[in-house]
């Protein structure tokens, strides 16, 4: 296998390679400085793969700087980068195993991702992409209630009433109906819509 050239003035993230130094348990390591005025030596596998991006300083401003690390906007970002970056992470399957992932922009900070989408408007928002195929990122997510993200899922059913399409969900907030109820009726009973919308719950 050919050489990895390593270059002086090559830049990953906030690094900018000096010079290549000592191979540690035959992983090539190199000395770098940081936009933030340190030097650091690391491995150069971890900085052509995007692990590395600072000496560290990223780390501690998304620690130090915002102080929002206990809100729940911050444990938001956290766990939408997990489901999409760590294949053991609960929900992996349906975000980075299906090729969804977060921007370079939010992966760099908090701070980029807290710019993009503002405080969180209330404990019933969540972060939700309106193409739901489409990775996170600020043209892509908004803020939205439990009710707005089901309307948006891939496997949310809808219906045409006077060629306007509404969703399950709507239909069965509207008469005051559960989903599963209202699945049952159409789908399982085969009753037509008029009849499933109408008739009341059996107490």
């Amino acid at each position: 296998m050919r050489k990895i050239e390593v270059k002086k003035g090559d830049r990953y993230g906030r690094l900018v390679i000096l010079k290549e130094t000592k191979t540690l348990n035959k992983q090539r390591r190199v000395i770098c400085k940081c936009d933030c005025g340190n030097e650091t030596n690391v491995y150069l596998g971890h900085l052509r793969k995007g692990a590395t991006k600072s000496c560290g300083c990223i780390i501690k401003e998304n620690k130090t700087t915002h102080g929002m690390s206990s809100k729940d906007i911050y444990v938001i970002r956290k766990a939408m980068i997990q489901r999409c970056n760590n294949k053991i992470s609960v929900g992996y399957s349906n975000y980075g195993g299906r090729g969804i992932t977060v921007c370079e922009r939010w992966l760099e900070s908090f701070e980029n991702f807290y710019e993009d989408m503002g405080e969180r408007p209330s404990k019933k928002h969540s972060i939700d992409r309106i193409d739901n195929n489409g990775n996170y990122c600020n043209e892509n997510c908004r803020w939205a209630t439990d009710i707005e993200q089901a309307n948006n899922q891939r496997k949310n059913i809808f219906v045409s009433i006077n060629n306007v399409r509404v969703s399950f969900d709507e239909l069965a907030i509207f008469f005051g109906l559960t989903r599963a109820s209202l699945y049952k009726r159409i789908f399982i009973n085969n009753w037509d819509l008029e009849k499933a919308l109408t008739t009341r719950l059996l107490r």
